[in-house]
């Protein structure tokens, strides 16, 4: 089934939590998707809270299904100095098909989750699931919350529904074939034949546009030979064409160049657990450089071994990236209405973003008063840094002005980061969407060239902006940049 009835009283049990990062003063809330269902109290400045506190509350709403990755999220945050300011730590998840068909989960020490696991973070909690009959009523003490007067877009998964490690009790439940992976991979790069003149070659391993490992370089050899290896433990969600690649490089004094690549499916390793493979590597002009011999075991196992490298896929980095960015945001037409008197006020911000949360603004257009087909014609100059994560995105958020209120979001028009790297931009018109993703009204024009940026100082007349924490500044250092 794909599809699940959850309607009864449920009782969570938030007992304590460990090893929490950044010295919090923490606080638990149980989910289901964006709708909240419970708190606890918080304890003051401890990263080893004890809760010990038990809520209950009923879902009711008769013929209501709830997806199959709905998971009921139980959530840790760190109390801020105002009521929205609480930093988000990190969760774990039972799914409501478990729940549903169990009627119970428990975990003393669940792994945490915020967009890859928290090394020793940990949370203790039980829940139960007692179903409602047909016909009765909850009691009438608890919270209850009719699932049939909320929009599925806001009981869809949202923190880490999907997850594999959700307790012992549940673990496991959401690992189905090209979606999730826990585990060892051992690489074992034997050899590579039929090269077609001898070169200084080594192997680039990467996962998306996370460099995982190389060989050494085995100089002026026809038929180089390696048997190397590497261990490292692989954990998260992935999409049925993931892949690790195997690039057979050519190493030279000014840079390394790929002379063909060989991409083992992730979705191969939980088929089978042994691979003995010798693979063309295929170049960008589709010949055929030459075959790598390998070696690929996966052992399937919760937990990251101690001191062992981990590789989170939902925490893929791609490589640092530098480059201008010359933004013509030009139009919408058909937008959607906002303003109950009066047309909407758009503009539009151009955000960075990733794990559902806005990163770094790029530019902002102006607004223009009381129409529903704007015409900016907006330009800028940005010049981005910065090391991204695959999942990232550039996206159009376009808003219409309240005054002195927060601005209403009427759509967005995204582009994943990486391709918008290097597929050069975006250009075109798009169709507007929701942010939840459903179908929105109008649609956008624009035309942004993304150009890459090797070395030396940022090209004048250019806003500079740094993307997060996560820029690598020896990369930086090595790359003569003006700081």
């Amino acid at each position: 089934a794909t599809m699940t009835s959850l309607v009864g009283i449920v009782t969570v049990s938030f007992n304590s939590a460990s090893s929490l990062p950044n010295d919090p003063s923490p606080f638990a809330t149980a989910t289901l998707g964006s709708l909240e269902l419970c708190r606890t109290e918080t304890i003051g400045g401890t990263p080893h809270p004890v809760w010990n506190e038990t809520l209950k509350f009923a879902l009711v709403g008769a013929g209501v299904l709830l997806p199959q990755t709905a998971a009921i999220d139980l959530n840790i945050w760190s109390k801020g100095s105002t009521p929205m300011s609480a930093e988000f730590l990190g969760s774990a998840c039972v799914p409501v098909s478990h729940l549903a068909k169990t009627n119970s989960a428990a975990d003393s020490a669940a792994a945490i989750y915020n967009a890859a696991i928290i090394d020793g973070s940990t949370l203790d909690y039980a829940v139960e699931f007692q179903p409602l009959p047909p016909g009765e009523a909850p009691p009438e003490d608890i919270p209850v919350y009719d699932l049939s007067k909320f929009k599925r877009s806001k009981l869809a998964p949202s923190t880490c529904a999907g997850f594999p490690f959700v307790g012992d009790a549940t673990r496991g439940l959401l690992a189905q074939p090209g979606v999730t992976l826990e585990g060892v991979v051992k690489v074992k790069i034997d050899r590579a034949t039929g090269l077609d003149k001898s070169d200084d070659t080594f192997v680039r391993m990467r996962l998306g546009k996370k460099k995982i490992f190389e060989t050494e370089t085995i100089k002026n050899a026809h038929e180089p030979v390696w048997k190397e290896e590497k261990e490292f433990f692989l954990q998260g969600r992935f999409t049925t064409d993931t892949a690790i690649q195997f690039s057979l490089m050519e190493s030279d004094t000014v840079y390394d160049s790929a002379l063909g690549t060989y991409g083992f499916p992730l979705s191969k390793l939980l088929e089978e657990k042994h691979h003995e493979l010798v693979e063309p590597a295929v170049s960008k002009e589709n010949t055929v450089a030459g075959k790598l011999t390998l070696v690929i075991d996966f052992t399937p196992m919760h937990g990251k071994p101690e001191g062992m490298e981990a590789v989170y896929l939902e925490n893929v980095k791609a490589d640092p990236v530098a480059g201008k960015i010359d933004f013509y945001i030009e139009k919408a037409e058909n937008i959607a209405d906002m303003d109950s008197i009066g047309k909407t006020d758009p503009f539009i911000q151009v955000w960075i973003s990733a794990m559902q949360k806005q990163l770094t603004m790029l530019t902002e257009t102006d607004d223009i008063s009381n129409t529903l087909n704007p015409v900016w014609r907006h330009s800028d100059k940005v010049f981005i840094r910065g090391t991204f994560l695959d999942a990232a995105y550039i996206g159009f958020r376009i808003y219409d002005k309240e005054g002195i209120k927060q601005a209403k979001i009427t759509g967005v028009v995204e582009k994943n980061i990486v391709d918008f790297f290097e597929e050069g931009g975006i250009t075109g018109t798009f169709p507007i969407k929701m942010e939840d993703g459903s179908k929105g009204e109008g649609t956008l024009t624009v035309k942004c060239v993304f150009t890459k940026h090797t070395e030396g100082p940022p090209p004048m007349g250019y806003k500079i902006v740094e993307c997060g924490d996560q820029f690598d500044r020896k990369w930086k250092k090595d790359k003569n940049w003006d700081m």
